[in-house]
């Protein structure tokens, strides 16, 4: 049975916010968990990755995917300098365009990028692989056209689908439920959260421990 995963942006920018966090604000583990719940599977997958060798190699992302990484990072800075300065939820998207990164702020986000690919993606820890962003036009029109996702989303699922991944892994809650509600969707991967994807993952690892034979 294939279980080979393809990341989407969420599970690895989830994975970046708290690996910062823990690295340079010297918090407590727990209490960041606490905090920062809804990160938490993405976190915990991508650490099982570095000790699991049946996992190792059964995931991928993309090109494009580490492109909105750095859109999620970007958009991140941009709320706390937002915050800083009192400036209201409401006003947000109003607002936004005017605030400006200073060259810390990106030297900070390219370091986060950088230290993601040395852990998961670069000799001695290619733990998870990484693909151009080759798919099917005419699956990616039909993501876009009749399941309505973004464009981007369309994008990584159709890449995920030409890779012949088995499953795309998202926290996107409203995406899953795009997916799920729609009149068609790509026969050839199935869509699913993280804590989805590892209970399949485990099962059929299970499933293949008791068809090994039995030494005697």
């Amino acid at each position: 049975m294939n279980v080979t995963g393809f990341l989407d942006t969420s599970v690895l920018a989830n994975w970046v916010f708290i690996d910062a966090s823990l690295r340079t604000a010297k918090v407590d583990r727990e209490a960041l968990f606490q905090v920062l719940a809804r990160y938490v599977p993405s976190y915990l997958l991508l650490e099982r990755v570095r000790t699991d060798k049946q996992l190792q190699g059964m995931l991928t992302t993309s090109q494009l995917t580490y492109a909105e990484i750095l859109s999620v990072l970007v958009d991140q800075f941009v709320e706390e300098k937002m915050h800083s300065q009192g400036i209201t939820a409401k006003l947000f998207q109003r607002e936004e365009h005017a605030i400006q990164l200073t060259a810390e702020d990106v030297g900070d986000i390219v370091k986060q990028l950088a230290h993601l690919t040395q852990e998961f993606f670069k000799p001695p820890h290619e733990y998870i692989s990484f693909v151009g962003d080759e798919y099917d036009f005419r699956e990616f029109v039909k993501l876009r056209t009749i399941v309505r996702t973004e464009t981007y989303d369309a994008i990584l699922i159709a890449t995920a689908s030409y890779q012949k991944c088995a499953y795309f892994i998202t926290e996107d809650g409203r995406l899953r439920e795009k997916i799920s509600n729609a009149s068609w969707v790509p026969l050839d991967v199935k869509v699913t959260s993280v804590q989805g994807y590892l209970s399949i993952f485990s099962q059929q690892t299970e499933s293949n421990r008791q068809r090994e034979p039995t030494l005697r």
